[in-house]
């Protein structure tokens, strides 16, 4: 146990000397605020959830706005046909139904595992009167649609990087703001660290992990998640996106993983 201590303190130390290096090469991108109005907005649209947590889902549902605002502001400038959005991991649509509400000229696609979850979904878009929301059923990896951006709310572990993967082959925008990054683990689909950048820093991949690991401790697990996030954009860098930026949900208390993913070509 002490030589893990060690080891992993040694790879900090390493890591976070080069941090400062390579945050000077990335934006950070303080959004606009878009206003929400909660009090007169449709049940429907709102957090569906009894946890007591729900003023924490709403200041995230605000945050993901703003960055998807920001990526459409950017699309429109490219005189596209249409503005496709994926929600992945959409769950019973929280994110996908509130931003089909905000962006009605927008075609909103929730991605999702579950039926249960999708059948949910459709009773809310139904009693919503909303025509731009289609569902599918299936596993992340198996999307094959075309879309313009790519967004999800916590995704749990190496899923966000599956997001950013099916951006990539999309050559779409991406808001994603990530979870669980002790969870991350190599698959037939992704290897870490991603970024060419970060494979010169960090040749062994167990160390990456142990980073990774380490950012779902509460303690300094600030620094260890923007080292996992800022290999992440770095990999977005090395396919060819032109702005790639670590912004915040707001308020930061609204989720401990509280780091925001924004990207475009």
């Amino acid at each position: 146990k002490q030589w893990y201590q060690r080891r992993v303190r040694a790879v900090e130390k390493t890591l976070l000397l080069k941090m400062d290096e390579i945050a000077d090469t990335y934006n950070y991108q303080e959004l606009d605020d878009i206003p929400v109005e909660w009090n007169s907005l449709n049940n429907l649209l709102k957090p569906q959830r009894n946890s007591g947590n729900n003023t924490n889902k709403m200041f995230q549902l605000k945050s993901i706005l703003a960055g998807v605002h920001f990526c459409v502001q950017h699309l429109r400038l490219q005189n596209l046909p249409k503005i496709r959005i994926v929600d992945f991991c959409s769950g019973a649509g929280h994110l996908g139904i509130f931003l089909a509400h905000h962006f009605p000229d927008c075609q909103v696609i929730l991605v999702e595992t579950k039926w249960g979850s999708l059948r949910y979904a459709k009773e809310r878009i139904d009693k919503l009167g909303l025509r731009n929301v289609t569902l599918c059923l299936a596993h992340m990896e198996q999307f094959v649609g075309r879309f313009e951006l790519g967004v999800s709310l916590h995704a749990c572990g190496s899923a966000t990087d599956i997001v950013l993967q099916q951006s990539v082959r999309s050559e779409a925008a991406v808001v994603s703001s990530p979870c669980c990054y002790g969870k991350i683990v190599n698959s037939e689909f992704l290897t870490y660290p991603k970024s060419e950048r970060f494979r010169d820093i960090v040749c062994d991949h167990d160390e990456f992990f142990k980073i990774s690991r380490l950012a779902d401790h509460q303690s300094n697990s600030e620094n260890y998640m923007k080292c996992v996030d800022i290999d992440r954009i770095e990999h977005l860098r090395d396919c060819g996106y032109q702005f790639v930026s670590i912004s915040k949900l707001k308020p930061l208390t609204c989720s401990p993983k509280n780091n925001l993913i924004v990207a475009f070509k």
